[in-house]
């Protein structure tokens, strides 16, 4: 009778011990992933912060004013490593195209637009001009924008574009206030 009760109490130990021993194994695993998850957050959060240091410093260094060559030359740099360095206009359309469907879905977030932005210029790099070049275009497509005559906004359909009044036919681009 007390061989049975010691084989029962001995094999309740040993299920007991087979439960504990898993139970740790599972404990070892989640100790481990969380450990493995932490050094990658460090990793992450370290490399982010270094970035933003960096890039602050280049801020700073130029007294605190956006210096858009210089940014052309950082993202040239990171797009080529990232996207390769070829010309990809059907690419970048497609990828224009997307953001687009993104910021008519929530039109008020920053970073959508700020894709498109980097979008178009990573297109114009990539078509063969140079950061200055894309500087002088911006500022010049700007000025002849400010030359052009426009329509009364308050009277344009705010879900259409709004564009420039073309000159009638015949009268050359150059004059007036038509271009």
């Amino acid at each position: 009778m007390h061989l049975v009760n010691f084989h029962a109490v001995l094999h309740m130990t040993m299920v007991a011990l087979e439960a504990v021993a898993a139970g740790f194994v599972v404990y070892l695993v989640i100790l481990g992933l969380w450990y493995v998850g932490q050094i990658l957050l460090l990793k992450t959060w370290g490399s982010t912060r270094a970035a933003q240091q960096r890039y602050a410093k280049r801020y700073e260094a130029s007294n605190g004013v956006f210096d858009l060559t210089r940014h052309l030359r950082r993202q040239i740099k990171f797009s080529s490593v990232a996207f390769g360095s070829g010309f990809r206009p059907k690419g970048i359309a497609d990828h224009i195209r997307k953001e687009l469907a993104e910021i008519e879905q929530d039109p008020y977030d920053l970073k959508e637009w700020v894709d498109v932005i980097l979008l178009g210029l990573d297109g114009a790099w990539r078509s063969s001009h140079t950061p200055e070049q894309i500087c002088k275009a911006l500022a010049d497509k700007l000025a002849e924008n400010e030359s052009r005559e426009w329509p009364d906004w308050r009277t344009a359909d705010p879900n259409k574009a709004i564009e420039h009044i073309k000159a009638p036919p015949g009268v050359p681009k150059d004059e007036g206030a038509f271009s």
